[in-house]
């Protein structure tokens, strides 16, 4: 059975999980709330994208998340799709490489609040130095390269190139 859950399955199972999570009844769950004012943690948003990817096979990147914060945007989003515009980001390693990177690029102060994994580096107004630093960061912290990068690089092409460098190379 591949059918893609609707929109009200999505909605129905989240509010139920979300009210199990938060240990109230699910009754008392707002799908139109976001989710931080209902209390849900961003541990708690961790555990809500690996349990979807479990019980659905949907990869939700915690970005995703943040830009579609209720119950109800969220079953909305992760039903929609258009077939004419390719994945976004389908391997789960690069999902999570791009996972990373907004927060990288958060630490260093860049506004991550409505970014997309087509926003370019330059669309983020980063500048050369901004956009170094932010490879060293993901140098440390993955121990692969990232020179190809530069300002008009998107960021799954930044999470899918480092992904790729960071997997052990085959002899």
């Amino acid at each position: 059975m591949s059918q893609s859950p609707s929109p009200v399955e999505i909605r129905h199972w989240l509010t139920g999980h979300i009210a199990a999570l938060l240990e109230v009844a699910a009754q008392d769950i707002d799908p139109d709330m976001p989710l931080d004012a209902l209390g849900v943690t961003s541990m708690e948003e961790v555990i809500i994208t690996a349990d979807l990817e479990s019980r659905y096979g949907v990869t939700l990147p915690l970005a995703d998340m943040r830009r579609h914060p209720s119950i109800e945007a969220l079953a909305a989003h992760l039903t929609t799709t258009d077939p004419s515009v390719p994945p976004s980001l389908p391997p789960m390693e690069t999902t999570r490489m791009f996972d990373r990177l907004v927060a990288m690029m958060f630490e260093i102060g860049i506004d991550t609040s409505h970014i997309s994994p087509q926003t370019t580096f330059r669309q983020l107004d980063m500048d050369s130095l901004s956009l170094t630093e932010l490879v060293v960061m993901a140098t440390e912290e993955t121990y692969a390269g990232a020179d190809s990068m530069t300002l008009d690089t998107t960021l799954a092409e930044a999470a899918e190139q480092l992904t790729h460098a960071a997997q052990p190379q085959q002899a």
